[in-house]
């Protein structure tokens, strides 16, 4: 414990492999294929969800709907398809659905959130409300240019949120910034929300190219501007109300509450080492080595190590009370993780021929260990 009051746990280096042989993900089901015309033959999953009694809803966007599957595997049923009506959801063409979120709420509600709006079902489809995606928090001469859904408890629902601050038209270089947001779960049917609670995370710039014409095929001529933002410098989550913040070129984690206090901070004495920099980044200005951060239901803390997107991850585990567990290798092109509680994972891998499967996996030690919550003495 620190003179501020933040508890401070420091944890000893990692074997120099940088992997612990005690712990493994253990396969336990497999949705996908790619013969066949069945519900398990997906066109583009853009996200998954999983429910407390381990139903999964698929959301492709390639086949416009939301396949729902019982904890064993079994199809049972698809809802928010496309088109205009109640339940439905309007698929934008192309790309563009590929950022398309869901959520679940407890007990019962599920959000997904296309590019316009939050469409919010119960679990037999039916439509409970709509609510608006854009949310009026941002100032005049400022812009939203992301925004997504990153996690939900009882009271509140936790966002991204990124806002431009681009002054005028002509304006090549101005600052992007990225917060996480908390505001109130609004009632069924609803669409104002309450008050928000930010947390500034970073400020990128953003340098825009300026404008020329180009010949775009079938459509002809247009004026067309790029733009390029610098790299994202920290990653983040939500656990247990408040924000785990970590800087991604150093091994140390902050607890940090809405009001800005840090009331916590873990630490690896001698983390493993970075990828090389010509293999992630041109011409980056740090170091990276953290590609992402979850916590479990339990508290623990996973760290996904930077690497090669294609290749498999790998994840140092921290419980609940901060103490270094180990690391543990994922599936090659594992994405779109979803930490149940137990040591269950549930994610999305893509094959050589972006063919999507859903996995269920588990965390397993060797010698019978298991996620659970420790008891913390500080």
């Amino acid at each position: 414990m620190q003179a501020d009051g933040r508890v401070m746990v420091t944890n000893p280096g990692v074997e120099p492999s940088g992997m612990d042989a005690d712990w493994r993900l253990v396969e336990g089901m497999r949705l996908g294929g790619v013969f066949g015309d069945g519900p398990d033959i997906f066109g583009d999953i853009s996200d998954i969800a999983v429910a407390g009694d381990g139903r999964i809803y698929v959301l492709d966007t390639g086949a416009r709907e939301l396949r729902v599957f019982a904890d064993d595997g079994r199809y049972l049923r698809g809802m928010a398809r496309d088109g205009e009506g109640p339940g439905e959801l309007h698929y934008l063409p192309g790309a563009e659905n590929g950022g398309m979120r869901i959520v679940l709420h407890a007990p019962n509600r599920l959000w997904i959130g296309s590019p316009l709006q939050h469409l919010v079902l119960d679990s037999l489809g039916n439509e409970v409300g709509r609510a608006p995606l854009r949310i009026p928090w941002y100032v005049e001469g400022e812009f939203i240019t992301r925004e997504r859904v990153v996690g939900t408890d009882e009271r509140f629902i936790y966002q991204e949120v990124s806002i431009g601050a681009k002054r005028a038209e002509d304006d090549l270089d101005y600052p992007r910034y990225n917060y996480a947001v908390r505001l109130p779960r609004p009632v069924d049917g609803e669409t104002v929300y309450g008050p928000a609670d930010s947390l500034r995370i970073e400020t990128q710039r953003v340098k825009v190219s300026p404008p020329e014409v180009r010949s775009i095929p079938g459509r002809g001529r247009a004026v067309v501007s790029m733009s390029e933002a610098s790299p994202e410098q920290f990653a983040w989550t939500v656990g247990n109300g408040n924000v785990w913040l970590a800087h991604r070129s150093a091994y140390r984690f902050h607890e940090v509450t809405f009001a800005g206090d840090t009331i916590r901070t873990v630490e690896l004495g001698d983390p493993p080492p970075s990828p090389l920099l010509s293999e992630v980044l041109d011409d980056a200005e740090f170091d990276p080595r953290i590609a992402a951060l979850h916590v479990s239901p339990e508290g623990w803390l996973w760290v996904a190590r930077e690497g090669d997107e294609d290749g498999g991850s790998i994840w140092d585990l921290f419980d609940n009370c901060g103490r270094y567990r180990g690391a543990v290798a994922a599936p090659d092109r594992l994405w779109t993780v979803n930490l149940a509680a137990n040591g269950e994972i549930y994610g999305v891998v893509s094959d050589a021929f972006d063919v999507d499967y859903v996995l269920r996996l588990r965390l397993e030690g060797v010698e019978g260990a298991r996620v659970a919550m420790e008891t913390c003495i500080f």
